[in-house]
């Protein structure tokens, strides 16, 4: 039941922002509607100057595709901590960029709830909830409950608390 949009080498560009009916701040938005994999492949997505964009991507969906795409951002809203290239909404959810270059958003900020992954090269920032750290592993990023803490700078396994702690720190457990 999944879905493809081909841009076919052509360029999208996107002329105002979606979502709900306060939040039209969204190029794209992926909704749970959609079951399996959506692609969006082949070509250039570009943002419309004054279009209200500060998520290019709002992924509510299972598994969310984005291969061999140039996202040109220069005319994102930025600078007001919202702004995200993508957003990963569910638990359990996946996001993949294959060959995706992105260009005119430095930050090139992603958002996970926990327990979602998001499968891209390094170089994204990528943020989640409080209590909840970032791990990148074999091209994979995946939000974790915290486990350990070392001078307010949170861990996913106790191993990496202590290996971070110098001495004459405190490596202090989060929970059980």
């Amino acid at each position: 039941n999944g879905m493809t949009f081909d841009l076919n080498g052509f360029k999208y560009t996107i002329t105002e922002g979606t979502g709900s009916p306060t939040t039209k701040s969204q190029g794209f938005q992926i909704r749970p509607e959609v079951t399996g994999t959506v692609t969006i492949i082949g070509g250039t997505i570009d943002i419309k100057q004054g279009a209200n964009v500060k998520w290019m991507f709002n992924n509510y969906a299972a598994d969310f595709v984005v291969e061999n795409v140039i996202l040109e951002c220069e005319n994102m809203v930025t600078g007001t901590n919202e702004d995200y290239l993508l957003v990963v909404q569910n638990a359990g959810d996946k996001a993949t960029f294959n060959n995706v270059t992105v260009k005119g958003y430095d930050a090139k900020k992603v958002y996970l709830t926990p327990g979602s992954t998001f499968t891209a090269p390094e170089g994204f920032a990528v943020e989640t909830d409080n209590g909840y750290v970032v791990i990148y592993d074999n091209g994979t990023y995946t939000a974790q409950q915290a486990v350990a803490e070392v001078d307010g700078v949170q861990y996913a396994t106790l191993q990496a608390a202590v290996e971070a702690a110098q001495a004459g720190k405190t490596v202090t457990l989060l929970g059980d």
